[in-house]
């Protein structure tokens, strides 16, 4: 009796970590060049971006998206992939306001505060609500 409990108890767990496996394949990374166009696409819609402004944006946002491969292919510390990250950011930023107009850099800033916000809200306390740690996403504790 007690063979055929743990033999039935080992065919669940094996069929378990299966169907787990299987979810973290559907789940797969999207390429430097799907991010950039899902993220001009969305920018181009919100900054109402001219053509070459779109080329421009794509080629920033691609490059910056193989930087962040990189860096997250690399054997950092979270600290230090963190600090690595909001870098990158942080030159993005200075270089898409190489690219907009005032207006548009001004639009683009508030569009990026509210995607932060619409993150914290689904992460549950992103960006250091219960936590007290600072921000991954360079906004510090709130």
């Amino acid at each position: 009796m007690r063979t055929i409990v743990l033999m039935l108890s080992l065919v669940l767990l094996g069929g378990t970590m299966n169907f787990a496996t299987a979810q973290d394949k559907t789940k797969q990374k999207r390429s430097a060049e799907e991010m950039a166009t899902k993220r001009t696409t969305k920018l181009t819609e919100v900054l109402k971006l001219s053509d070459t402004q779109k080329d421009q944006v794509y080629n920033l946002i691609l490059a910056n998206a193989k930087e962040m491969d990189k860096v997250n292919n690399t054997k950092l510390t979270q600290d230090e992939r963190k600090a690595a990250m909001k870098e990158l950011s942080t030159s993005l930023d200075s270089k898409l306001q190489g690219v907009l107009t005032a207006a548009q850099y001004k639009t683009f800033l508030a569009h990026k505060e509210e995607m932060h916000n619409d993150k914290k809200g689904t992460m549950g306390g992103c960006c250091s609500e219960g936590g007290g740690s600072e921000c991954p996403h360079g906004k510090g504790a709130k």
